[in-house]
């Protein structure tokens, strides 16, 4: 281990490593931001594609000789602080033989710059790559044709172009005849009340409320809906729930029951409900599972926790503290619990 430890930080002092860290932290805090941007619950394919098209506009400003020189001169400065040993080729290793192409000899770089230079524009084609193909699949160009449809025409706009791709996609699932009817009805029932409609989020949720007869006089616009649902690309839930898993389950807590792991990620993704819940009425629940807690914790009352706790979203420190209080009230009182 200790040779280990040793290893990586000789790795660490070495150029290489400063750049690949700064390279990191110029293009990761982009398409980081994009997406956490990306993972919204209020955001529709189309907005959701003008926000990738900026992120990949930006790196593809930043491949430019003037945009490495600034970056290479920032890490040479930095490694000078650092006592960082100078930047070096690598050894030059040959390809093996049917990676090669022609007779000719490989180029061979001439100088350490040039080796991070063409590193880092190989970094940034990457990127811009990956993003524009997360966002040229067919499963998300159905999902923004048919959302837009929806909003057009709650909006009052024409909608051709989207007619056009259901008539040659989803011919055999949809009337379209009876869609294109149904639409106008669907922009009179919902926009009675005076709903704003920014993504089919918003869309889904009002229709969920309409009795079965306002359901049935939309039938074909339900069939649109369930379309939308059963494509993968619809939201980004299962996204949320793999990145919460690593923040959930960590090295020094890794022995938590499936159970445990199960309703932990449910709360941290869902957030929004879960800041509804009433702590009073959850600890009144835990405390009524068993008796042996009824009677050495009695009943909880919102005084208990704070004037102004009345939701999880809004627990403090003093909150905490004066569950505590109210506990340590209680051994004082069975000495029991002491």
């Amino acid at each position: 281990m200790r040779a280990r430890i040793i290893g990586v930080k000789s790795q660490m002092e070495t150029f290489g490593y400063l750049f690949a860290l700064h390279l990191g932290v110029n293009v990761y805090s982009l398409t980081d931001n994009l997406s956490k941007t990306l993972q919204k619950t209020r955001m529709s394919a189309s907005q959701g594609q003008r926000n990738a098209n900026m992120t990949a506009e930006v790196l593809e400003k930043m491949r430019t000789d003037d945009k490495f020189d600034k970056l290479y001169q920032d890490v040479l400065r930095k490694s000078t602080e650092l006592n960082i040993s100078e930047p070096q080729l690598p050894r030059h290793r040959r390809a093996p033989k049917h990676f090669e192409l022609g007779s000719e000899e490989p180029s061979s770089l001439s100088s350490p710059k040039d080796y991070y230079k063409r590193l880092y524009f190989e970094v940034l084609d990457l990127a811009i790559h990956a993003i524009y193909c997360r966002f040229d699949q067919p499963g998300f160009k159905a999902y923004r044709q048919m959302e837009e449809l929806l909003l057009k025409s709650l909006r009052g706009e024409d909608t051709p172009d989207e007619i056009e791709y259901l008539m040659h996609n989803y011919a055999d699932d949809v009337d379209i005849l009876a869609l294109k009817a149904q639409l106008s009805l669907l922009s009179m029932l919902l926009n009675s009340d005076n709903h704003q409609f920014d993504c089919f989020n918003d869309i889904y949720t009002v229709v969920k409320q309409l009795d079965e007869a306002q359901k049935c006089l939309i039938s074909e616009v339900a069939v649109l809906i369930k379309l939308i649902l059963v494509n993968p690309l619809a939201h980004a839930v299962g996204e949320r729930s793999f990145s919460t898993a690593r923040r959930l389950k960590t090295w020094l807590r890794s022995t938590m029951s499936q159970c445990r792991f199960n309703n932990l990620a449910i709360l941290h993704v869902h957030k929004e409900r879960t800041s509804l819940l009433d702590l009073v009425t959850v600890a009144n629940e835990f405390v009524l599972k068993n008796d042996n807690r009824w009677r050495k914790l009695g009943v909880f009352t919102q005084r208990d926790f704070g004037k102004t706790c009345p939701f999880v979203k809004t627990w403090t420190l003093t909150h905490f503290k004066s569950l505590r209080r109210r506990i340590a009230e209680l051994s004082i009182q069975m000495p029991s619990l002491a």
